[in-house]
């Protein structure tokens, strides 16, 4: 196989050297003519520093970047908001690196042209255009070269010819008006040296941090990055010419000024950095597709994002590492469209995500309620609020610490501690290569796990899930009830499935079922037993018992309250499978996100039930299951006493104190 690559950036580079690494041959036509130093500082994450490791560049990184130990964010006075150790000081296997960009660059570029056969790297070569049918592609170069291939993969940046190619009518480059002045100097190691801080209002940032060794072993080279709104959103961004025109000082300096933090003089920073530069912060919209027969796209080219989170380049290198694996493993065709139907969706939920600020809102949220700062964080924002920002960005982007994978056939209890308030518990059914379908060891333990939760007077939530992505529940194991002998054992076996949703339904706390897949049979009745459902889209719901002979049973009459009897009869007695869609237009579901921003919204769900009373929790979910059990005018009754009831606990005094003398917004 022959891999055509047009773009010689850090994504295109990976690419190549992963080809290499898997006995494809590829060749890097690179638009620039020579390769330059550019740029100044990113930040590369944990899970995308372990596909560099994969190719053996840890060193090289160690020798040209900081292994990043604390990301601070603070307000506009130097307040701490939010603090993260980074890298392996917060338990990943893989460091952050805060690197330079061109030093990056360069290194790959070495890296890859002592590697590869000569002739490989081809500077000089900006791709013109392509032709291709089912043997293979043929792509042009405004030098007049032509190159032939079995794939073209255009890694050609944010300005990509190849995406112009594809998708002529693209509505190009997006701005909202934001412009960053970036610099970077040899400066006094701020604190242990290795610490990046982000601080600022809803007006400016400042994003500061370590990227190489000083000159001396008391400096770091350090960059530094203020971007604030400075332009009209409406009007198109600066031209392409413009995007890395020397700054202005007074016009950075406005903003800077605005910036009063005690640990850290940021108008001196940028007086000593001399000349620095001005770009505007843009991205592009999401496309529908990036491959088109044998041709696709990769990094910037096809999911340019805002420089926040930290994101970019790693997602680059996640890019090149599935494409590598699948070119290895498939046709080129087919690999083409399993690496797009895998990334695209994932890569689209960062942009946005950034969009709307990334982890970075966590200083927005706190400006917004603290415009001139504040005495008690707790009294402006909740640990657990703040948390939901920072940690669901991480878990949506891809490099938040992984739950320990289940041992397959058990029940794996996760109980959580949440520094303020509490205790959340995950459930997860683990018989993933089975799609989580029950037996009665499983249902038994399931059981057991769920009880035991519910003695525990301080947990706050509980999130049942399925092992992996595939599925949810698919049911109950289907060979397991095809070997039932006679209806003693058949009524054993589905006491058990009612077992499992009752002992739900039992938990004094909320529930919130995490549906990543096939959710079937047992599986949707479990769900209807939890108290909120959150979907990926991908999911697919049915109850399919009447197709093997028997009724759907026990929590199934849970269906005609949450969905309606209409609606409950066509789902069991049609046995469709309906997708996530249908399923919350029909009132199932209370949320349906993208599968790669599934956690991030259970999180944010978490944050917003360990935010309230703990006691009021427990007591309206106890109130709900009254409701569901009396007639209207009883139920209305039952509340008076339960209202009265809540001022045995000091919640209502202490919660409505609190809120009554809340910091006034504005």
């Amino acid at each position: 196989m022959k891999v055509l690559i047009a773009g010689g950036g850090v994504g295109g580079l990976v690419l190549a050297m992963m080809l290499h690494q898997r006995g494809i041959g590829c060749t890097v036509f690179e638009a620039a003519p020579e390769v330059k130093a550019l740029g100044v500082g990113i930040n590369t994450l944990p899970h995308g520093i372990a596909e560099l490791d994969q190719l053996g560049l840890l060193p090289e990184m160690d020798r040209i970047a900081i292994r990043t130990r604390e990301l601070r964010y603070l307000n506009h006075l130097g307040q701490t908001i939010w603090s993260d150790p980074r890298g392996t000081w917060a338990g990943h296997a893989m460091p952050q690196f805060s690197v330079h960009r061109g030093r990056l660059h360069g290194m790959l570029w070495d890296n890859a042209r002592a590697r590869l056969p000569e002739g490989t790297l081809r500077p000089g070569h900006r791709l013109a255009g392509f032709t291709q049918n089912a043997r293979g592609v043929t792509a042009t170069f405004e030098n007049g070269a032509t190159a032939k291939g079995d794939v073209l993969i255009g890694a050609d940046g944010i300005h990509s010819a190849l995406r112009k190619l594809l998708h002529p009518d693209d509505g190009g480059i997006r701005w909202q008006g934001v412009q960053m002045w970036r610099g970077a100097l040899d400066f006094p190691q701020f604190e242990t040296g290795d610490v990046m801080l982000i601080a600022g209002d809803e007006t400016a940032k400042l994003v500061f941090y370590p990227i190489a060794p000083g000159e001396t072993p008391g400096t770091r080279l350090t960059n530094w990055v203020i971007y604030a709104r400075a332009g009209d959103p409406a009007h198109p961004p600066p031209r392409r010419e413009d995007w890395s025109r020397v700054g202005k000082l007074p016009e950075v300096m406005k903003y800077a000024k605005r910036l009063k933090l005690p640990q850290l003089d940021v108008q001196a920073v940028i007086r000593a950095s001399g000349d620095f530069y001005e770009y505007p912060m843009c991205d592009r919209d999401p496309l529908p597709w990036w491959t088109q027969g044998r041709v696709t796209l990769l990094g910037d080219a096809a999911h340019p994002m805002y420089p926040v989170g930290s994101n970019g380049a790693s997602q680059a290198f996640l890019d090149a590492r599935l494409l590598a694996d699948l070119l290895a493993s498939e046709k080129p065709a087919a690999a083409l469209k399993a690496y797009e139907a895998d990334r695209l969706p994932k890569t689209a939920a960062v942009v946005a995500s950034n969009r709307q600020g990334g982890p970075e809102r966590v200083v927005d949220l706190v400006a917004q309620r603290a415009p001139r700062g504040f005495k008690d964080l707790a009294k402006v924002a909740s640990h657990e609020e703040l948390a939901a920002i920072a940690g669901g960005y991480a878990a949506m982007a891809g490099f938040a610490i992984k739950r320990a994978a289940p041992p397959e056939g058990e029940v794996l209890v996760e109980v959580k501690e949440t520094p303020a308030h509490g205790r959340v518990a995950w459930l997860t059914i683990s018989r993933e290569a089975k799609l989580n379908t029950l037996t009665p060891e499983l249902m038994q333990r399931f059981i057991a796990a769920a009880e035991a939760l519910g003695k525990d007077k301080a947990l706050r939530a509980v999130v049942v899930t399925g092992a992996g992505e595939k599925s949810f529940v698919g049911g109950a194991d289907i060979n397991v009830m095809a070997g039932l002998k006679d209806g003693k054992q058949a009524k054993a076996f589905i006491k058990l499935v009612h077992g499992c949703c009752h002992a739900v339904r039992k938990l004094p706390v909320p529930v919130l079922g995490r549906l990543g897949g096939y959710t079937l049979g047992a599986g949707l009745e479990l769900a209807a037993a939890c108290d909120l459902r959150i979907s990926a889209e991908t999911a697919k719901f049915g109850m399919p018992e009447v197709r093997v002979g028997i009724p759907s049973v026990v929590e199934a009459a849970l269906l005609p309250g949450l969905i309606g009897w209409g609606r409950t009869r066509r789902l069991l007695l049609l046995a469709e499978t309906l997708d996530a869609a249908t399923m919350e237009s029909w009132g199932f579901l209370e949320r349906v996100v993208p599968a790669a921003g599934l956690d991030a919204a259970i999180d944010e769900w978490l944050a917003l039930i360990v935010a309230a009373g703990p006691e009021a929790i427990r007591n309206q979910k106890a109130l709900i299951r009254t409701w569901e059990d009396l007639p209207l005018k009883e139920a209305v009754q039952a509340g008076i006493p339960a209202f009265a009831a809540s001022w045995k606990t000091e919640e209502p005094t202490r919660m409505l104190g609190s809120f009554a003398h809340r910091p006034k917004r504005g």
